[in-house]
């Protein structure tokens, strides 16, 4: 293999030049470990190690550069290759080696990158209010209002005059699309009178508390107008419940009292007292009421039907239970009342039959079917009230006609 010194130039510089990279990288290394060391000369091996490989790489270039017979290094060049690949191999390795360590230690570098890698702005001041440390997003906080980076804790106070939320004390709008919660506290465990800022990206959270609030005043709103008309709608109810009322009592008495003049301008003073009698027990029938104190059985309600020109059918066992045949008496009267009124009919039929220990009833007439809903008004509330009072139940059917039916209990299960 030939010899360093007997090359033509051109190569001898080439060779120089690989060595030229190995330095460049050793320099970098050098720097890169006095940034982290912060001290001018780093490490004193690193600096003994940079100044021998400037002043080889100084002597090489100038070997390089002589000719044949003045070149004072006389070995193989393919030697001088190898230790370029070994050095180069260990700079590599070398640089590894730091980014690991400088990754797994704490150093001021390490401190800024965390710092930098945060949401949220941060800088710290002196006891003069000079900052003397900021991160990257409290510099494009403050430089996205002013366009400049802060120095002091004063440029920060002015950047944010004027736009503080109201009724806050630390939330600020800085634009249309950003919120932030900005604190200014001393700092705790450092240098006297040392403070620091914090800027908290608050903007998802403020925008769906003011969402939240808007929607509580509307339901508010909503709630106040519900109410609203409740009451209306109570008062409506009362006033149509009167009116109802006025109307029933005015037809009522008109009727009554033209029944009455017909009757004593139609009949002879002899069927006066038997008419009379008659319409004595409708008043008293129709009111609920009786007329001659009798006890209201299921008889007496026939009797009073057969008066009035209707015929209280029964069909079935009836049972000897008190309870139970009072239920039904009261059922019977106010159905023969709605068949004379509405149905205009002649016959209403009351069947009762026993199952599993209750007592089916079933009342119906030969009046007009119902033509449209029935209504429950006094009479048939009052019944239903009685029956389920008993802890029985009523239901009401009406197509293809009327039915009432009652399901009640013996008066020892009630």
């Amino acid at each position: 293999m030939s010899l360093f010194s007997v090359l033509p130039p051109k190569d001898r510089l080439l060779i120089a030049g690989l060595f030229f990279a190995i330095v460049t990288a050793e320099l970098f290394l050098f720097l890169y470990r006095r940034t982290v060391s912060r001290s001018f000369f780093g490490r004193p091996a690193d600096f003994l190690k940079l100044s021998a490989s400037i002043a080889f790489l100084d002597f090489l270039s100038i070997q390089a550069g002589l000719e044949e017979g003045q070149c004072l290094i006389r070995i193989p060049w393919g030697l001088l290759v190898l230790v370029f690949i070994l050095l180069f191999g260990w700079i590599l390795f070398r640089i590894r080696e730091e980014h690991v360590i400088l990754k797994n230690s704490l150093s001021p570098f390490s401190v800024r990158q965390a710092l930098d890698d945060l949401g949220t702005g941060i800088s710290y001041a002196n006891a003069n209010g000079r900052i003397v440390l900021i991160n990257r997003a409290m510099r494009q906080v403050i430089s996205g209002i002013t366009g400049a980076v802060p120095y002091t804790e004063e440029d920060i106070r002015k950047a944010l005059e004027g736009r503080r939320e109201p009724e806050t004390a630390d939330i600020y709008r800085l634009d249309e699309t950003s919120v932030r919660r900005i604190r200014t506290a001393p700092m705790e465990g450092g240098p006297q009178g040392f403070v620091c800022t914090t800027a908290q990206d608050i903007t998802e959270l403020y925008n769906a508390a003011e969402s939240l609030e808007a929607d509580n005043r509307k339901l508010e709103q909503t709630i106040a107008r519900m109410k609203e008309m409740y009451d209306r709608l109570a008062d409506r109810v009362r006033e149509q419940e009167a009116l109802v009322l006025k109307i029933k009592v005015h037809d009522e008495i008109g009727s009554s009292l033209i029944a009455i003049s017909e009757l004593m301008e139609k009949n002879p003073p002899a069927e006066l007292e038997a008419q009379m009698r008659v319409l004595r027990n409708a008043v008293s029938y129709f009111s609920g009421g009786t007329a001659t104190g009798e006890r209201q059985d299921f008889e007496a309600v026939r009797q009073r039907a057969e008066e009035l020109g209707v015929t209280l059918a029964a069909e079935g066992a009836f049972p000897d239970d008190g309870q139970v045949m009072e239920l039904v008496s009261i059922a019977a009267r106010e159905c023969v009342t709605n068949c004379i009124r509405h149905a205009k009919g002649s016959l209403v039929r009351v069947s009762i039959t026993e199952q599993d220990g209750r007592f089916l009833v079933s009342i119906t007439n030969n009046g007009i079917p119902p033509q449209g809903k029935i209504r429950e008004g006094g009479g048939l509330s009052s019944v239903r009230r009685r029956v389920e009072e008993a802890g029985g139940v009523m239901r009401i059917l009406q197509d293809p006609q009327f039915v009432l039916q009652l399901e009640l209990l013996p008066e020892r299960e009630m």
